[in-house]
C-alpha cells in the first residue's frame, strides 16, 4: 500500500519508483555494492594475472613522490620485476598495517613474494613470531658473499631473533634462536635504486623462502641495497 492509502498497483510508473527508492534505496544501494564486489573478485579469478621473474614488497616509513608509477614500470619492463610500495606505519596500527600483516603472508602462500622490505621493527616482529619461516637464511646463498660481506655490519643474524612462545596457558616466554648461525636480513637507510621514495625510518631487506628465482632475486637484492 502506498503511505496515502493508493494501491501500489494503480501508482503510476513515476510514483512507483519513488516508493521503491524510498523504501527500499539502501537495499538497492547494498545489492548494487556487493554485486560489484563479486563482479570484480570474478573479473580477477578469472583474468590471467601476469607473472614476473621476481616480486618485491616494501612496506614501511616512506615518502612517495609522483614517480612511482613511472618507477614501477621501469622494473617491470627492465628487470622482469613487480614493485609494490606501501607507505606503513606499523608503530600505529590502523586499518592499511593490519590490511598489509594479513596480505604479506597470503603473497607468500600463492608465490608472489620474493624480496620483503619492511620496517626493522616490523621485520623483527615476523622472526621473533616465528616468521623464520618466512625468510631464506641470505648466506646460504651464494651469489650474495659479497654483498654480505661488504655489509656485514648491517646484517640481521640469528643471535637477533628472540622467539615469542605462548604454551597452552597463555604464558608467554621469550628463547634465543637455537641452530646454526646465519643471516637474515639487510638493514637499510636508503634505497636509491628505487628513486620514487625517501625513507624515514631504517628498512630490512630480505628474500622470502619461496622465492621462484635465486639468481635472479640474489641479483635484484644487490642492485636494490648497493
Amino acid at each position: 500500500m502506498e503511505k496515502y492509502g493508493t494501491s501500489f498497483k494503480e501508482l503510476s510508473f513515476k510514483k512507483k519508483v519513488e516508493h521503491i527508492w524510498e523504501y527500499y534505496r539502501w537495499h538497492i544501494v547494498a545489492f548494487i555494492i556487493g554485486g560489484g564486489v563479486i563482479i570484480s573478485l570474478a573479473v580477477t579469478i578469472l583474468t590471467p594475472q601476469k607473472t614476473y621473474a621476481v616480486d618485491i614488497v616494501v612496506a614501511g616509513k616512506l615518502i612517495s613522490d609522483e614517480t612511482q608509477p613511472q618507477v614501477i614500470e621501469h622494473f617491470e619492463k627492465e628487470f622482469d620485476t613487480s614493485l609494490s610500495i606501501a607507505s606503513i606505519n606499523w608503530e600505529n596500527m590502523g586499518q592499511l598495517e593490519m590490511v598489509m600483516m594479513q596480505k604479506i603472508p597470503l603473497l607468500a602462500r600463492t608465490n608472489q613474494l620474493d624480496i620483503l622490505i619492511l620496517s626493522k621493527d616490523a621485520y623483527m616482529s615476523y622472526l621473533n613470531q616465528g616468521g623464520i619461516d618466512l625468510f631464506m637464511p641470505l648466506d646460504t646463498v651464494p651469489e650474495l658473499k659479497g654483498l654480505l660481506e661488504s655489509k656485514k655490519d648491517q646484517v640481521i643474524r640469528s643471535a637477533d631473533v628472540e622467539l615469542t612462545e605462548v604454551d597452552e596457558n597463555g604464558e608467554t616466554t621469550i628463547k634465543k634462536l637455537e641452530g646454526e648461525e646465519h643471516i637474515y636480513g639487510i638493514k637499510v637507510s636508503a634505497l636509491d635504486n628505487i628513486s620514487c621514495i625517501e625513507l624515514a625510518d631504517e628498512l630490512v631487506v630480505g628474500i622470502t623462502t619461496v622465492v621462484k628465482d635465486i639468481p635472479k632475486t640474489a641479483e635484484m637484492l644487490d642492485y636494490l641495497v648497493e
